[in-house]
């Protein structure tokens, strides 16, 4: 329930809401940027380390029961019990505006207590803030330290029910900057390299491989095959719900799922749209339409490429 303050007149009203009961991706993209913008964003101490320019869950969910958010002619105040404050936090982590700051080498502390927001999200509240006039100076130390998205694509989405509407004009611009400008190679260090240089390989495009599978009958192994521009479901995922609005997993399998249809790309392993072991390779018109090359020409690229920037 919320109460809206417009002109001096209140009114009650209540947040539009999918069919799952979630809030229509608007509203939830406001309440996050009023969340960060509420909160301050510091240095938190654990077990000898140390997390810049983060938040506790607790804290985030604290807030999130009674929040003020800004518009150009009205402020809303949102009023929240704890699970649905919970659930809210949930859906910022599932859309990629939050995410874990601590370290997946520090096993000894718990992921879910210390939470940082992503390029994606510094990027939603630096347009929040610049379109309702919030004042948003005591989170210039974040902007300056973190890599901020530089690009969302946005989608329409129906009045109705808040789905994303994909037309195959939609789904073509989509891809092209799934793809790149160029084939992204990616680097074998590429889990290691420092957040800024991996957001920065990761904003190119989709980082690809070249792998090799082999088929084989009863322990005889009968052949390999080479794959080139291949790369994990799970990455696929990631890095539409990083570069666009989509709210989650979901939006993002049905965004692959048009891929396939148009034929820009294809399963080489997996059964699932997203499953855990499931690997695409771009086809050749996937090949011609992001890069303008044909697949004899990305096998070139891949097998000239420098053993850093491919692995096979």
């Amino acid at each position: 329930m919320t109460q809206s303050q417009s002109l001096g007149r209140k009114t009650s009203c209540v947040l539009d809401r999918t069919a799952i009961g979630a809030p229509f991706l608007h509203d939830l993209l406001d309440i996050f940027a009023a969340l960060m913008l509420s909160m301050e964003l510091k240095t938190h101490k654990i077990m000898f380390c140390r997390y810049e320019h983060s938040f506790l869950r607790t804290d985030a969910i604290a807030s999130l029961s009674f929040l003020q958010v800004v518009r150009k002619c009205s402020r809303v105040t949102y009023r929240m019990p704890r699970d649905s404050a919970v659930a809210v936090f949930k859906l910022c982590l599932a859309a990629r505006l939050l995410a874990p700051a601590v370290d997946s080498r520090h096993s000894w502390v718990t992921p879910e207590d210390v939470f940082t927001p992503t390029p994606k999200g510094l990027h939603i509240v630096e347009c929040y803030a610049r379109d309702s006039g919030v004042d948003a100076r005591h989170l210039d130390r974040v902007f300056a330290a973190w890599p901020v998205c530089p690009r969302l694509l946005h989608f329409v989405r129906r009045q109705s029910d808040d789905k994303v509407a994909l037309s195959d004009h939609t789904v073509l611009d989509l891809f092209r900057r799934f793809a790149g400008r160029t084939p992204n190679y990616a680097p074998a260090n590429l889990k290691s390299l420092d957040p800024t240089e991996r957001y920065r390989v990761w904003a190119k495009g989709i980082p690809i491989t070249r792998e090799v599978s082999s088929m084989s009958v009863r322990g005889r192994h009968l052949r390999k095959a080479h794959h080139d521009a291949c790369f994990s479901a799970a990455s696929a995922a990631e890095w539409l719900c990083d570069f666009t609005v989509m709210s989650g997993t979901s939006e993002a399998s049905r965004a692959l799922a048009h891929f396939v249809r148009l034929e820009l790309l294809v399963l080489t392993e997996g059964k699932f749209v997203t499953g855990s072991r499931t690997t695409y390779r771009f086809t050749e018109r996937g090949c011609q339409i992001s890069w303008n090359i044909s697949s004899v020409d990305m096998e070139d690229r891949a097998r000239t490429a420098s053993p850093s920037a491919a692995t096979g």
